[in-house]
């Protein structure tokens, strides 16, 4: 349960509904008709959350980077991102590169199909000799309800 919680982000439009859905089963109180939305809006949201984790195994990522960089030319980075969902997702996508590029900010979005893949290229150049290391690399995927999102992380230290 724990580990479902720590995947899970809200998104904008998420906590929008909720609010929205406060005022809703306030006013269900005076008029009970309103109960019909509110409990919709409920199960809009569940149902999001249900189309994201219902697959074991939704998205897959990895990075692919030289063994050993060039101080002097630009290293090619590639990562490599499958949709495994049944659904189009859209996906934002975090590198954490070595602390001694001090760039916090690396972000790549895209939109995949059912099924789909795409490869993504960047380029680094050390500007320091010494030993560089890779952390996670992060993906937040959404469905196309665009109410919640599953975190996923893939190719640990490199």
């Amino acid at each position: 349960m724990i580990k479902f919680l720590k995947s899970l982000f809200l998104t904008p439009v998420t906590f929008g509904l909720l609010t929205a859905n406060i005022v809703l089963f306030g006013l269900a109180y005076f008029f009970p008709l309103l109960h019909v939305p509110a409990i919709g809006l409920v199960a809009a949201i569940g149902a999001g959350v249900l189309l994201l984790y219902a697959a074991r195994k939704g998205s897959m990522a990895r990075r692919q980077a030289p063994e050993k960089q060039s101080n002097v030319d630009e290293n090619e980075i590639y990562i490599f991102i499958a949709n495994f969902y049944n659904f189009p997702i859209t996906a934002e996508i975090y590198d954490e590169l070595p602390i001694q590029f001090q760039l916090r900010d690396l972000r790549f979005d895209l939109k995949l199909p059912s099924g789909g893949n795409r490869d993504i290229l960047y380029k680094l150049r050390p500007t320091k000799r010494g030993e560089y290391q890779f952390g996670r690399l992060n993906i937040l995927v959404r469905n196309p309800l665009k109410l919640v999102r599953r975190r996923f992380y893939f190719a640990g230290a490199q």
